[in-house]
């Protein structure tokens, strides 16, 4: 991958006050991306809080790709498609259901485990 890039990635990274811009690459955000929404399927065993540690790495990517001198990369093209991709199948797993800005903060999960479940209810104030 070219180190231009993925040394420009990394200063908007910390343009956002992302803590770790030093160490994540854009392969980290794709995979760690990729990573959670492969958790989400089949019945999800995680709580809540595990939940939302993806919808939060979402919307740092999503800040990322708000940033439209990425796009002089060529390799940007790539992050963007494969985040495009893995949310694809992201939203087949979810309903809009809680409060947020984007679709994915809005989501819960169509296959919660009990765990899930319950801190829905209790954060929340509904059951599924």
């Amino acid at each position: 991958m070219n180190k231009s890039y993925i040394i420009y990635f990394q200063g908007v990274l910390k343009a956002i006050g992302h803590d770790a811009a030093a160490i994540h690459t854009p392969a980290y955000f794709m995979h760690t991306w990729n990573d959670f929404v492969t958790s989400c399927m089949g019945e999800y065993k995680g709580s809540i809080f595990d939940f939302d540690n993806g919808i939060i790495l979402r919307t740092t990517i999503h800040e990322i790709m708000g940033d439209i001198s990425l796009t002089a990369f060529p390799e940007f093209d790539n992050f963007c498609s494969h985040i495009s991709i893995t949310d694809q199948r992201f939203r087949l797993l979810v309903q809009d259901g809680r409060p947020g800005e984007f679709w994915w903060e809005r989501a819960l999960l169509l296959n919660a485990g009990q765990l899930y479940k319950e801190q829905v209810k209790l954060y929340y104030g509904f059951g599924y």
